[in-house]
Formats: C-alpha cells, sequence, structure tokens
C-alpha cells in the first residue's frame, strides 16, 4: 500500500503543481480545504441517506465537487458530480447506496495520497 499510496502521492503533486503553477503555499492551502471537507462529505454520506437528509448530500457533493476540481482530483469529482445529479430533486428513484459507498471509500484513499502531499510540501517549505 505503500508504495501506491507514494505513486499517488506524487501524481498527485504533479498535477497540482501544474494547476497553482508550483506556488506551495496555495497548493498546501487548497489540499488543506480538501482535507477539511473531506470527513464532512463522507460523514453525510454515511448518514444522510439514512434519516432523509437528500439536500445535505445534495449540498455537499456539489462544494466538494468545486473542491476536488480545482485542486485535480478527478475521481471524485466524477463521485461529487454524480451523487449531486441524483440527489438533485430530492430522494433518487435508484438504488444510490454501492455508489455512496464507492464514493466513501475514494476519500478515504485520496485523503492519504492528499495528507503525504502536504507534508512533503509543508517540509519543503521550511526547508525552502
Amino acid at each position: 500500500m505503500e508504495v501506491k499510496s507514494q505513486s499517488e502521492k506524487n501524481s498527485f503533486l504533479e498535477v497540482l503543481s501544474k494547476r497553482f503553477k508550483g506556488r506551495t503555499n496555495l497548493m498546501v492551502e487548497m489540499s488543506k480545504i480538501f482535507l477539511d471537507q473531506a470527513p464532512v462529505m463522507k460523514s453525510i454520506l454515511e448518514n444522510s441517506h439514512q434519516i432523509g437528509d437528500y439536500e445535505a448530500i445534495r449540498f455537499e457533493a456539489h462544494k466538494f465537487k468545486s473542491t476536488t476540481n480545482i485542486i485535480g482530483l478527478s475521481s471524485l469529482s466524477v463521485f461529487a458530480a454524480k451523487t449531486e445529479d441524483l440527489y438533485y430533486s430530492g430522494k433518487p428513484t435508484e438504488c444510490t447506496e454501492e455508489l455512496l459507498h464507492d464514493f466513501a471509500t475514494q476519500i478515504e484513499i485520496d485523503c492519504q495520497k492528499v495528507k503525504l502531499a502536504v507534508t512533503e510540501l509543508s517540509q519543503e517549505q521550511l526547508a525552502g
């Protein structure tokens, strides 16, 4: 898992660097915004459907879609867009259990690589 996380982190850093033209402060700041939003999104995915708070799912998916687009997490952006669409009119007409589970799993995966990237970027800032 470590090797995969390292290579995913390196890929993410490349995308992030291109998007922010190597401006480390912005790269760290936007990554931290993602890391703040991720647990909220995951919690909403795990709890809100069961209690019927479909608007919370749609709203958070919309916000999360923007953040993931900005920092280049395309897999999560696709999950967020699909979730937002399915919950746009309230309770979805199709089963979303698998989608929500896969979305939450992808959040965990991407959080690991973003945390690794932030650690590396922060170390570079201290050394620079």
